[in-house]
Parts: structure tokens; C-alpha cells; sequence
């Protein structure tokens, strides 16, 4: 069999190649012994020009080797020598330099900033296969992703997430910090979960739950909980989260499974409303300070509940 050459570029003495890998092949054994290698590595790679290339640069080990001529592991060793942080790949990719090239190259080659626009063939080819095997176009929506985002947001109740759409609104907020900064009960959830179904594992999740007393409280949108003080069972509720309008007796029923979900398993269960949140704050708190004050039993807190749901029991 015929022997292969090959030349190595740093000092030209001809070497056999018996390894067609050339990490490990006998050029590279070679090269890591050079002597005319290590000077010229040792002169090029100094401390200046690495933190200039990595640091003020920001190029990576395989862009600073091309430059220099030298294998990528000699720029990664010799910056960790100088005591420099080298960067991974996931890293780089955060570099706007890196941000800008991927985006020029979706451009050329799909007229598309990144690979999630809309016309982008990665974003339409993902949201076919989740269209054909999950039924739906977002991951949001995803039962465990909206379970997921719930119980975030259940864990930084005070969290600054009180722009139109949260979960956690300002009147829900309001009483939320009344109950626990000013009357200063403690233990009290928000978004508290309750599994209603043992297959699926789907969950409901109730504004406000205070274990003291065993109770929920809901903070119902006048709106999109229709209030039975402004809206007739028979009107239609056009709510911007509503995909359509909705019956006023839909809303009412689809409220009423979860209320009596929460009584089945024993819990009290009291219903604030908005307005009377924003208008009537007072007797509201009021209200509150009732229900957490030590006189107020079993029988007294039942009263103020079954008021407040009073109009569900008539579905």
C-alpha cells in the first residue's frame, strides 16, 4: 500500500500520515511536538491579543483560529492561562455579533429575521407537526405549560404581572394585601390549585385561599364572570378573552362546577366582585375584618359564603 505524505505548515518537514483522523493522526502528534510550532504560538498568542480578540471582540476560539492560523484547543488553553473566561457555545450564541449573523444568514436564505417568524419553513413545519399530534398552534396552549405558568405566577403574588390580561389583577392584589399586610394573616395562597380530574390531571385555581379559616375567596370580574347586578342570564358578554360572545348562563354554569367543586371538598367559599372592590372599598374590608375576626364562627362565616354565591344556586 502506497505511503501518504503530508507537509506540516509550521516547520515543512514531511510526515507520514497513518491515521486519517486528524485529531489523533501522526501530523498532529507531529505538530504538538513542533518546535517552530510552539515559538510561533508562543509569540502570537499573547496576553494583549487574546483578551483583544475575546474581550473587546468577542470573536470565538474557531473565529480567532482562522485568523491566527493556530488549532482552536492552543487559543482556548492560552486564554485560560491568562486567566480569561472562555465562552461556550450557547454563550457566544447571546453575543450580539453572533445575534446579527444569524440573522443576516436567515435573511439570505429564508427573507426571514429568525426562525421563528411566521414565514420562516422552521416555524411552519413545527407548527404542523404540533397542529397534527396535540391538536393546537402555541405551546401555551398546553394544559401543564398553563399549569406551569399559574403556579409561577401563584409564587410571586406582589410580582409587577398586573397589566390587562394576568391572572393576578389589582383587586385581586388589593385583597391579597389587605389580608396579609394590614390584618397580617398568614399562610394565605394565591392561585390555589385543586385537581378536578384524576386522568387528565387538570386542575382549577381559586384567587385567594386562607387555610386559617378553610376559605376561598374569588375576585370575579364584573365583566368576564358576569355580574348578576348588571348583566340578565339571557345577555351576551363580549369580553376580549372571549374567542366569541358569551351567554351570561354559560358563564354562570361554568362558574358554578368550579365553586361547588371547592364545596364538595369541604371548603368555604366567598365571591368579591370588582366594583364593589374599586367602589366600596370600605365595606369590603369591612366585610373581611369580620370574617378574621375571633368572634366569627362556623355559622356566621357559612352566611356571608352562601350570600355571595347565592345567585349560582339558582342555575
Amino acid at each position: 500500500m502506497e505511503k501518504i505524505y503530508e507537509n506540516c505548515k509550521y516547520c515543512s518537514k514531511s510526515i507520514e500520515i497513518k491515521n486519517s483522523d486528524p485529531s489523533r493522526g501522526s501530523l498532529h502528534n507531529h505538530i504538538s511536538r513542533c518546535v517552530v510550532y510552539k515559538n510561533y504560538k508562543k509569540s502570537i498568542l499573547t496576553e494583549e491579543i487574546i483578551r483583544r480578540y475575546y474581550e473587546i471582540e468577542k470573536m470565538s476560539a474557531n473565529e480567532i483560529s482562522s485568523i491566527l492560523n493556530l488549532p482552536v484547543g492552543a487559543i482556548i488553553s492560552s486564554a485560560k492561562s491568562y486567566g480569561i473566561k472562555t465562552r461556550s457555545i450557547s454563550e457566544s450564541k447571546l453575543e450580539k455579533r453572533c445575534k446579527d449573523k444569524v440573522k443576516n444568514t436567515n435573511l439570505l436564505k429564508y427573507g426571514s429575521p429568525h426562525n421563528f417568524s411566521k414565514s420562516h419553513p422552521s416555524r411552519i413545519q413545527w407548527q404542523a407537526r404540533l397542529l397534527e399530534e396535540e391538536g393546537i398552534t402555541t405551546v401555551f396552549q398546553r394544559q401543564e405549560v398553563i399549569d406551569k405558568i399559574t403556579e409561577t405566577i401563584a409564587a410571586r403574588p406582589l410580582s409587577a404581572k398586573n397589566r390587562v390580561g394576568s391572572r393576578i389583577s389589582l383587586p385581586h392584589k388589593q385583597v391579597y394585601k389587605f389580608i396579609t399586610e394590614e390584618l397580617k394573616i398568614e399562610n394565605c395562597k394565591i392561585e390555589y390549585p385543586m385537581q378536578y380530574d384524576n386522568v387528565t390531571k387538570r386542575k382549577k385555581f381559586y384567587d385567594i385561599f386562607v387555610p386559617s379559616k378553610n376559605l376561598i375567596i374569588e375576585i370575579n370580574g364584573d365583566q368576564n364572570h358576569a355580574n348578576p347586578k348588571l348583566y340578565k342570564a339571557n345577555d351576551l358578554v363580549n369580553y376580549f378573552h372571549f374567542k366569541e360572545p358569551k351567554k351570561v348562563l354559560d358563564i354562570w354554569t361554568y362558574d358554578n362546577f368550579k365553586i361547588n367543586l371547592a364545596l364538595q371538598q369541604n371548603f368555604h367559599v366567598l365571591i368579591l366582585w370588582e366594583c364593589d372592590i374599586n367602589k366600596n372599598w370600605n365595606n369590603i374590608s369591612d366585610l373581611i375584618k369580620q370574617i378574621f375576626n375571633e368572634d366569627c364562627d362556623e355559622n356566621y362565616l357559612n352566611q356571608i359564603c352562601n350570600k355571595s354565591i347565592e345567585y349560582l344556586k339558582k342555575i
